[in-house]
């Protein structure tokens, strides 16, 4: 997708992938939109791109909220007058499958799985009305396999990576515009074995 003009929005922006993805994407020409629950990681990450010169904004919420996707996109199509991407990257990691409380479960299932569902709600539709835009789900090799220690998360990104799949094909089957991809990595030096200080 060509990105130079194009406006993408990142959660999970002002960290780890996230974070790193947006310089990527602003060197390429990107306008930002960074969302993350973090107030002060977010204005630190904002400061930082706009010291090097990138079109960048930042809004603060939280994924599991639709609402607060949605005050993303509005963001976006205020300050930038559109969105073309979506990358519905915040995520945590907490839980084996032995012992874990069930409010961790659904912490971890309400960030991981809805944050990604929210992101679709909110923005696929605007896609297909322009019929242009991307969507970018971080799954993870640990929706791929399970992993010990990590039930909760790889249940998690499980669905992640069946929602994109799903997503693909009935995209194809529109025959739109719009694609979709699932970032799946492996261990990556973030921070989100200290997802619980959120």
């Amino acid at each position: 997708m060509e990105l130079n003009g194009r406006t993408a929005v990142i959660t999970g922006g002002a960290s780890g992938i996230g974070l790193a993805t947006a310089y990527k994407f602003a060197e390429l020409g990107a306008n930002l939109v960074l969302g993350d629950i973090e107030q002060g990681a977010l204005d630190n990450a904002v400061a930082g791109l706009r010291d090097k010169g990138f079109k960048v904004i930042g809004v603060q919420g939280d994924v599991s909220i639709e609402e607060d996707v949605q005050a993303l996109k509005e963001a976006a199509l205020e300050e930038f007058g559109g969105a073309h991407l979506i990358f519905n990257n915040a995520g945590v990691a907490a839980g084996p499958t032995i012992g874990t409380d069930k409010k961790v479960w659904d912490w971890v299932m309400k960030v991981n799985v809805d944050g990604v569902i929210n992101g679709i709600n909110v923005f696929v539709p605007h896609f297909l009305e322009q019929n242009e835009g991307h969507v970018v789900n971080t799954g993870s090799l640990a929706g791929l396999g399970g992993v010990p220690g990590m039930g909760a998360y790889c249940a998690s990104k499980f669905a992640v990576v069946g929602i994109s799949e799903s997503l693909f094909h009935e995209l194809n089957m529109r025959q739109s515009a719009v694609g979709v991809s699932a970032l799946c990595p492996g261990f990556v030096k973030t921070r989100i074995f200290e997802s619980q200080r959120n």
